[in-house]
């Protein structure tokens, strides 16, 4: 059902002719989803259909023979007010429905349901991706009667009672009369945000014509400024512009000159695919102001009092500048809506979850993701200019990253200097905590923080393991090994079904009790590899076997392991070194028609002995010999072969039943985690049969017991 909006320009007015979505001049005034004929549920009660004399009432279907002009239609997300599904057969309704459904069985059970409850779940993150909403109202409708009401944010899932919408249409006609009385806010949207109006659509394109270099700014201007994506102007408040900073070579205000401001944005740069949990977006903005483009981080935090928000992180490391620093520079922003009442989600009542409050930050870089690495070296260089912040921010503001990932990295270039201003950026400090608090752990603290993916194999391995200085260190290996195995050229990447097995052996699968898989924890430990291939002497091949040369040496530190398998959660060392044997060593595919070949990579360290195993320190107790990798790699100039990138590869395996995930879970201290079967079933199933964040969204009816969502 469409709406207007009403800060939406006059409708009498000529609308743009490249840049207004056509569905703004003429649109439904209900917009309903397609449904696919579904046969008759045999097994439902009769007393659930409709009856006979009810069907005679409706009207006849059009005649197929009967002159009908082309119908084009396309679903207007960017001005969907409310989302009406409509199921015909109970069997693949979302929910329970009928006269004899009982309190606290809803959900029902098996694939059918679940999968209809995660394309509603879809509907609504389309139009939560095109607009700037705070939560989405939904009718689940049935055909034997039967309908509910769902009021759906970041962290729940509210679902009326079923009632009987033949019996009782009244109640549709009353809430959507309801609904149409409500403001803004009270249906959902943003009121921070507006519809950005003709003149400044107009210095949004204007600005976007101004750039011509660097590529990536042009290509994520391109993209903001996609036809049918509405204009909205966002307030952010507690913000400077970038010609107001001075050089911060010396102790100030992280954020001089403050003020509201105002932003034009459009297209996310970079959207979540779940509607659970922080549900981040990224825009590159116009600042109205100064009339040049900056970038916005929109995300919902955990509402937890005790965890540090990442403004506030950000200031910490602002606080006492550098050219060293490599992080992105935060012109400001904070949580959204008033001082002391934030936007935040809805949490049903017996429901142990955190709140979720909204919060917007503007930084002044425009960057672009690890993954848009044009060569291998510019990839080396960024994960050095990443590195280079990690180890100011935790030796000269004692903060630890926590998060190292592909997400996380970015490459940037001053599009003032174009030329040598290449530099990598660490950017998300959200998970960031300091050295105090790493030492002394809450007693409570059971959950892992991170992106799966690049974990380190001992923390996956031992999910009670304190997160510490050289899981971070271990994550930048992971790091350059999976930009290395999905972009360039070795024995695996020949098939992509191959390709995507290795990746998900290594990055992705999971035990049965919440561990990372063996295949991760054996390599490394073992200083194996997962890629092969790779040119002999390449800089880039010899880094990362330094790498793994250096992770194994510090597996070997004296009690590091010992400890860990001494711990109740696993039981005796012996039941562990037993799986290990069990196991051998990992096998490196070498190519479609040879034998799989093992290649371990040799320390370079000499052999231990009972005298030096007592003074041995671990490689990963600081940054020095890791960073030390990456300057020889870089410094080797003239052996940096070129290899050619595929950037398709990334896209290819989105449709592979073993893909390495397009979305990765986080968890952070106090926060739901998601366990790791469940990881692993995100990950097996192809695309579109998912259903992103259903594990950490909470489910509940008036006056019904409260479950989480079993997808």
């Amino acid at each position: 059902m469409k709406a207007p909006h009403p800060s939406a320009p006059d409708a009498s007015q000529e609308p743009t002719k490249d840049h207004t979505h056509p569905e703004a001049r003429h649109a439904p005034q209900v917009s309903t989803t397609s449904i696919t004929p579904e046969e008759p549920d045999e097994s439902a009660d009769p007393d659930e259909l409709v009856d006979s004399d009810e069907r005679d009432d409706l009207p006849s279907p059009p005649d197929p023979s009967a002159d009908r002009l082309p119908l084009h239609a396309r679903t207007a997300w960017a001005w969907l007010e409310i989302v009406i599904e409509v199921k015909g057969s109970t069997r693949r309704a979302p929910f329970s429905f009928g006269p004899h459904v009982k309190f606290g069985t809803f959900l029902p059970h098996g694939d059918a349901h679940v999968l209809s409850r995660g394309q509603s779940l879809q509907y609504c993150l389309q139009v939560l991706h095109r607009q700037h909403r705070l939560f989405v109202f939904t009718i689940s409708i049935c055909g034997n009667g039967y309908a509910r009401f769902v009021r759906l944010d970041h962290s729940s899932a509210l679902v009326s009672a079923q009632f009987n919408y033949i019996k009782h249409p009244e109640i549709i006609g009353t809430f959507l009369y309801r609904l149409s009385k409500l403001d803004l806010a009270g249906r959902g949207y943003d009121p921070t945000t507006t519809l950005a109006s003709k003149d400044e659509v107009a210095k949004f394109m204007a600005m976007k014509s101004r750039y011509e270099s660097p590529y990536f700014i042009v290509k994520s201007l391109n993209r903001a400024a996609t036809e049918g994506w509405p204009f909205y102007k966002l307030t952010v408040d507690d913000c400077t512009g970038p010609s107001q900073l001075v050089e911060r070579d010396t102790p100030q205000d992280p954020l001089p000159l403050r003020g509201s401001r105002e932003y034009v944005v459009c297209r996310p740069m970079y959207a979540s695919s779940s509607i659970a949990g922080r549900a981040t977006k990224g825009f590159v903005a116009l600042d109205l102001i100064e009339g040049i483009a900056v970038f916005i981080k929109d995300t919902w935090r955990p509402g937890e009092p005790t965890v540090r928000t990442e403004k506030s992180i950000y200031e910490h490391l602002w606080a006492e500048p550098s050219r060293e620093m490599h992080i992105p520079t935060l012109l400001g922003g904070g949580d959204v809506g008033l001082p002391n009442a934030p936007q935040r989600t809805i949490i049903p009542e017996g429901v142990s979850i955190l709140p979720r409050i909204h919060t917007r930050l503007v930084f002044k870089e425009v960057c672009a993701s690890l993954e848009d690495f044009r060569s291998p070296r510019e990839l080396v260089g960024a994960l050095a200019g990443a590195l280079r912040a990690h180890r100011w921010a935790w030796e000269k503001r004692k903060i630890l990253h926590r998060d190292v990932s592909v997400g996380n990295i970015l490459i940037y270039e001053n599009p003032d200097n174009p030329e040598g201003s290449m530099r990598g950026l660490l950017c998300d400090w959200e998970l960031a905590k300091t050295e105090a608090q790493i030492r002394n752990p809450r007693a409570t603290q059971a959950s892992r923080s991170g992106t799966w993916q690049f974990m380190s194999a001992i923390l996956l391995w031992f999910p009670h393991k304190n997160h510490q200085l050289s899981d971070d260190l271990e994550s930048f290996m992971h790091v350059l090994t999976w930009c290395t195995m999905m972009y360039l050229p070795h024995n695996t990447s020949y098939s992509q079904v191959a390709l995507a097995s290795v990746m998900f052996n290594f990055f992705d699968s999971t035990t049965g009790d919440n561990r990372g898989s063996h295949h991760k924890f054996i390599t490394v430990r073992g200083g194996y590899s997962p890629i092969s291939g790779l040119p002999p002497h390449h800089p880039l091949t010899v880094l990362l076997e330094t790498l793994a040369g250096l992770c194994k040496d510090h597996y070997d530190t004296p009690g590091m392991i010992d400890e860990l398998e001494r711990t109740p959660q696993y039981g005796i060392r012996s039941n562990v070194e037993k799986d290990m044997d069990d196991l051998g060593p990992p096998t490196i595919y070498a190519s479609s028609d040879e034998e799989g070949s093992k290649v371990q990579y040799k320390s370079k360290r000499r052999p231990l002995t009972a005298r030096t195993r007592a003074v041995f320190a671990s490689p990963l107790a600081d940054h020095a010999e890791i960073f030390a990798a990456f300057q020889t790699a870089l410094n080797a100039n003239r052996l940096w072969l070129p290899l050619t990138k595929h950037p398709k590869t990334r896209r290819a395996l989105v449709y592979t039943p073993l893909a390495s995930a397009q979305s990765s879970k986080r968890t952070a201290d106090g926060i739901v985690s998601v366990t790791g079967n469940n990881k692993k079933r995100v990950r097996e199933d192809t695309p579109g049969t998912t259903v992103p964040g259903m594990n950490q969204l909470a489910i509940s009816t008036p006056n019904d017991d409260v479950f989480n969502a079993d997808s």
